[in-house]
């Protein structure tokens, strides 16, 4: 999506109005697509990663992903209705032990089935960063249970996308099953007899070890250094996460890091305020990033804040994060929305006292 010459000019005019501060081309001369990035030490944490989105495009009913998982995991679900008939897209939870299993859900989201792709993608990040009071579900011995009552009443026409994921604690082992029937199908009665379907080419579907990244800067950034930035779910400074499709027990490769939520904490030293900046470098891109400042205060933006999506392959397109004093401790939260392209860069500019 490129955006106008008069868009750029009118947008530029809404921030200096709105944040009282002129654009960042304007007044560091800074082009960020030429920053260097900052050295960064990167660690892997949390529980389990179950993804599926392959096959993206579902063509019959089936169980496009499945495996079994014990204790935390994130379950991230993103396939699109193929056919001509309305579907149900959800996640089943099967039991086949002779002991209960409660299953927690703590943060989730989730967003109403939609051909606007861009749009899925932002909202179940808003929904996902927002609060949520858990919930549990039990599944009896040799039982199944949905895992979001909510999600299964979502009906999905031809090319709607359903979109969504989950943080559970399983107390025990539970066999997770990503699946899509008919909207008017018993799904108890049709759960049993549905079959792995194939993964297509792109094979974006697995169990990754870990769920979380944790991204600290080597040493705590001087802002009387120059302009640095951080690169994210580029494959390159931030490499993407290998896991097992547990259907056939091939390697697989999460292209994008979709799922795996990051935290980015750089401790900062000097004097005067940084600007903090998000660069879409591979393209369209829509999502939402949480901040949290001073461990206690938590800012939600839209990334962008003042359309659907944004982000072109020149690189023009940024979307500021706020202003921030020097030494105050600050972590940005983020993870790469569904539909949007990656990677992205996170900038620091610095403002001298």
């Amino acid at each position: 999506m490129k955006l106008s010459k008069i868009r750029v000019f009118l947008l530029t005019l809404l921030i200096i109005f709105c944040i009282g501060n002129i654009t960042l081309a304007a007044q560091d001369k800074t082009n960020v697509s030429e920053l260097a990035q900052l050295e960064v030490r990167t660690i892997d944490n949390g529980g389990k990663l179950l993804f599926s989105d392959s096959p993206e495009l579902v063509d019959k009913d089936g169980i496009m992903y499945e495996d079994t998982v014990q204790g935390i995991a994130r379950l991230y679900c993103y396939h699109v209705n193929n056919t001509n008939q309305p579907k149900r897209i959800f996640i089943l939870l099967e039991n086949n032990s002779d002991e209960g299993v409660s299953v927690e859900v703590n943060k989730y989201g989730l967003a109403q089935p939609s051909a606007d792709y861009l749009a899925v993608g932002k909202k179940v990040q808003v929904d996902y960063f927002k609060s949520h009071n858990p919930y549990i579900v039990y599944v009896p011995p040799k039982s199944s249970r949905v895992l979001s009552k909510e999600m299964t009443k979502m009906v999905a026409t031809k090319d709607m996308l359903v979109h969504g994921m989950f943080d559970i604690n399983a107390e025990k082992s539970i066999k997770i099953k990503f699946m899509m029937v008919s909207a008017n199908s018993d799904i108890e009665d049709v759960a049993p007899k549905l079959k792995v379907l194939p993964a297509d080419k792109w094979r974006l579907r697995g169990t990754f070890e870990h769920m979380d990244r944790l991204i600290v800067s080597k040493g705590k950034y001087d802002n009387s250094n120059k302009p640095v930035v951080i690169n994210l779910a580029d494959n390159n400074f931030d490499k993407y996460i290998e896991g097992i499709d547990a259907t056939d027990g091939s390697k697989t490769q999460n292209y994008g890091n979709y799922g795996l939520l990051y935290r980015l904490y750089i401790p900062t030293k000097g004097q005067g305020t940084i600007d903090y900046y998000l660069q879409p470098r591979g393209g369209v891109y829509a999502g939402a990033l949480k901040i949290e400042q001073n461990y206690n205060k938590n800012i939600l933006k839209l990334i962008p804040g003042n359309e659907t999506c944004f982000g072109d392959k020149e690189m023009k397109d940024l979307e500021w994060l706020g202003e921030f004093n020097v030494g105050e401790p600050l972590s940005f939260y983020f993870m790469p929305p569904g539909a949007s392209n990656l990677p992205v860069a996170i900038a620091l500019i610095p403002k001298k006292s």
